[in-house]
């Protein structure tokens, strides 16, 4: 029998339920699954491409539509880094804990990394 293994960074219980408060199916946690990585490679690709205002509207349709998960949230930081944009990563952290998702190592990171660059630390 297999084990659910809640993975680092998922909100608590938002696996379980979908935005009307019912249970979600395994089919239903797969597809959001699954959209949230096509999200996130979006996000990436345009992050990549210093695309900020397209990885912005990709991000808020990803929270909007409810998939976002922590790894979601690791890339916009990454976005704005990349664009130079320190306190946009900064504001999507704290927006990251607000929404239930417990900041990463990679989400820390990003953020110390944008603020070295933009000459906010030593």
């Amino acid at each position: 029998k297999k084990q659910k293994v809640e993975r680092e960074g998922d909100a608590p219980g938002k696996k379980d339920k979908n935005k009307g408060g019912k249970p979600q199916s395994e089919v239903e946690k797969k597809v959001d699954e699954l959209r949230a990585r096509a999200a996130n490679d979006d996000i990436a690709r345009y992050a990549n491409r210093k695309e900020l205002a397209l990885a912005i509207q990709r991000f808020d349709d990803a929270i909007k539509q409810g998939f976002a998960n922590s790894h979601t949230y690791s890339i916009m930081i990454n976005a704005y880094v990349r664009c130079g944009d320190a306190d946009g990563a900064a504001r999507v952290l704290k927006d990251m804990s607000k929404a239930g998702q417990p900041p990463c190592v990679v989400a820390y990171t990003t953020l110390i990394n944008g603020r070295c660059k933009s000459g906010d630390l030593p």
